[in-house]
């Protein structure tokens, strides 16, 4: 194995320039720049998994008995190969559940730069070996790869989850099945790192109209560090959970934000807008005194975690909420990642809301309490506008027939592509070659035609609600 590792570093080292492969441009030594691929080779001839993995339209499925190379459905996000080009991105539905998943995972941390890990040389060696061992034993593990993923760092974004009754209530009966604010501040080999979170659950449950824990969300936290730490072999002590709202945002702040989640349609009267807005705008200008101070502070530590990892996910949970501190609160320090991911040097992994933000629109969700969006969101910058990470895709996640018609009108009337993700699949993009992954690597069935969407969508062209429709 050792000269089979030898004989490939000097094949690497002996590539002079760099290539292009579907559109995307490669590392000089690239595997795939090596091998090439053919756009037009049909995928059951394909016998090589990482050729398979890299095809534009091809993808590998285990069944538990072969390790086949299947078709992948190709989606157009109708993104720039110049300004998107470096990208790695995956939006998936659930965690990393199914050995596609995770290698559609694996496919985007194998095209990181060498410098990712603690050393260009051990990054180097680490993805040479990685592909050398890519077939039916690879499979056989579940994809875990200790080696592939030593020394690179990961950060899980839990805001998402913070408005959530599961996740401070300890006598809530998700608390202690999934993810709560004790269990974000541990490893999975339970030794406790940095400190508890800042927010006192006893805000969580004291602000607002009525004492107690109800108007919180109910379900539970999603978190990707599990899959990342149990299932693939990164590193606990690399993977850091943080909220950023939670190291940032300020007490009063804080019990407005519970008491507007609380609040309903009819009983709104202790939200003042003037003073919520008041509230932002003093936080906002903390955190940007704080990035230009130099020296410690909560911020500045927060620039740091993102400058070093690789890895950034985004926890699935409430996108409203998410949306508002990424993009209103604290968007210096989703620039900071934002324009990693887009030099290829961080790969963006979002689950459920987390892809939903990620995309071009948080619009396709019904769930989160729309006095987020009123109070905490302004209009002037598109109130469900996400980060466009995808170019003009939107993504609704767990899809289901009831989504049907409702995706069917949003993406006929927002000229946007909606993507249907099922639990079991993902978005995956490539640079600016997108395309699904998972048990099926396909969209949920498209539920209408062309024909009928545009017979559909006249009905509603120039509709809006009537004043006091929502009041």
């Amino acid at each position: 194995m050792l000269v089979l590792i030898l004989l490939a570093l000097a094949a690497v080292a002996g590539t002079s320039s760099d290539c292009v492969s579907n559109g995307t441009s490669v590392e000089a030594g690239d595997y795939v720049c090596e091998q090439g691929v053919q756009d037009d080779l049909a995928c059951e001839g394909i016998n090589d998994t990482n050729v398979c993995s890299a095809h534009p339209h091809c993808f590998p499925w285990w069944d538990g008995t072969r390790l086949d190379c299947r078709d992948a459905e190709a989606v157009d996000c109708s993104m720039d190969p110049v300004q998107d080009g470096s990208k790695l991105m995956m939006f998936a539905s659930q965690g990393l559940i199914n050995n596609g998943l995770k290698r559609g995972f694996r496919e985007l941390v194998l095209r990181l730069p060498d410098e990712s890990w603690p050393s260009a040389e051990s990054g180097r060696r680490a993805k040479v070996a990685s592909r050398m061992n890519s077939g039916e034993a690879l499979s056989w593990t579940g994809i875990r790869e200790p080696d592939l993923y030593r020394g690179l760092k990961a950060v899980v974004l839990w805001d998402s989850c913070y408005l959530k009754a599961s996740f401070w209530n300890a006598a809530h009966g998700n608390f202690g099945r999934y993810d709560n604010y004790i269990k974000m501040t541990e490893t999975l080999a339970g030794a406790k790192r940095d400190v508890l979170p800042r927010t006192d659950p006893r805000v969580a449950r004291d602000s607002g109209k009525v004492w107690g824990w109800e108007g919180l969300e109910e379900g539970y936290c999603e978190d990707f560090t599990p899959w990342l730490t149990d299932e693939l072999g990164f590193e606990p002590e690399h993977v850091h959970r943080v909220s950023i709202f939670d190291r940032l945002a300020p007490l009063n702040l804080t019990k407005i934000i519970f008491r507007i989640q609380k609040s309903t349609m009819d009983s709104r009267e202790l939200l003042v807008a003037d003073t919520i807005t008041r509230e932002i705008v003093a936080a906002k200008a903390e955190i940007a005194r704080q990035l230009v101070a130099g020296g410690q502070s909560e911020a500045a530590d927060l620039r740091k975690l993102f400058e070093e990892a690789s890895v950034i996910c985004l926890n699935g949970g409430n996108p409203d909420f998410l949306k508002f501190v990424l993009m209103e609160l604290a968007a210096p320090l989703t620039r900071v990642w934002t324009e990693r991911v887009e030099r290829g040097h961080m790969i963006f992994l979002g689950r459920s809301a987390g892809s939903m933000v990620g995309g071009a629109d948080i619009g396709l969700t019904s769930e989160p309490n729309p006095l987020l969006l009123e109070y905490l969101l302004p209009r002037a910058h598109g109130i469900h506008h996400g980060l466009k990470l995808a170019g003009s895709c939107s993504i609704r996640p767990h899809y289901s027939p009831e989504w049907d018609l409702v995706s069917t009108l949003f993406q006929a009337m927002r000229e946007q592509m909606v993507v249907r993700v099922g639990n079991d699949e993902a978005l995956q993009c490539v640079g600016a070659t997108c395309k699904m992954v998972g048990k099926t690597a396909a969209q949920e069935a498209e539920p209408l035609s062309k024909m009928q969407m545009h017979r559909l969508v006249r009905a509603f062209a120039g509709v809006s609600a009537p004043a006091g429709f929502f009041a």
